[in-house]
């Protein structure tokens, strides 16, 4: 239990956001895939949106799908081949989602990248769980992983100065996984 002193700040803290947020002319827009329960976790520049949703009625996608919805309401199911669960978790301006999956319910989960169509497995080397959770205009991936410890550490995952262009299967050969330890 707060005592009276500590309750008090905190009162006038949300107080004083409550306030600055009525000022604000900001605006909420609620995100919702066919009325189903639906997460947003990335907006790129272009107002492009990627997140995962869970169908309750209408199965437009997969039980548990990440999709990328862009400003003139279409909406692409990202759904790893023969998954249990797909999140899209990023998105850059490019339009390349990072994100993860599993395969059933009590699976391990992996980490993706989906460029036009196209999917890319992201499991850092000796990992029992990745997750892709961001990525920047270069392709660059950051995420974290489980080792087989338990402990979870982040990665970012880059590719080598001397490649190609993303696009090209040269290019997607020679990513390089770095672990962010102690960084």
């Amino acid at each position: 239990m707060l005592k009276p002193l500590a309750q008090a700040m905190f009162a006038a803290l949300f107080a004083s956001l409550a306030i600055a947020q009525s000022t604000d002319n900001c605006t909420f827009k609620s995100v919702q895939i066919q009325k189903d329960t639906t997460y947003v976790y990335s907006l790129n520049d272009a107002g492009t949106i990627v997140g995962q949703y869970v169908p309750t009625s209408s199965q437009t996608c997969h039980s548990e799908a990440g999709f990328i919805l862009k400003t003139n309401g279409s909406v692409t199911c990202v759904v790893w081949p023969g998954s249990f669960q797909t999140s899209g978790n990023a998105i850059n301006d490019s339009g390349v989602v990072a994100g993860a999956y599993t395969l059933n319910a009590f699976g391990s989960q992996e980490g993706f990248f989906w460029n036009n169509g196209k999917f890319t497995n992201l499991t850092y080397p000796g990992s029992i769980l990745t997750s892709a959770t961001g990525i920047n205009k270069a392709g660059a991936i950051v995420g974290s992983y489980q080792d087989s410890q338990g402990v979870f550490h982040g990665f970012l995952y880059f590719w080598e100065a001397s490649t190609p262009p993303l696009t090209t299967p040269a290019r997607q050969a020679r990513w390089r996984a770095e672990s962010i330890i102690g960084a």
